[in-house]
């Protein structure tokens, strides 16, 4: 059983989550754009983590 993790694992989680959650907002945006709204919704953010899964 792990009950400790490193500091320099946690900077590299945070790094990728930080990474791909940037991916993901900037195609969310994209879909609301294209769909001529300002607001990005629910369904654009599934949409945009459904592009990169």
């Amino acid at each position: 059983k792990v009950n400790r993790v490193s500091r320099e694992a946690i900077i590299t989680m945070h790094n990728a989550l930080m990474k791909y959650g940037r991916r993901i907002a900037r195609r969310a945006v994209e879909y609301a754009e294209k769909s001529k709204r300002k607001t990005v919704t629910e369904d654009d953010v599934k949409r945009a983590i459904a592009d990169y899964i």
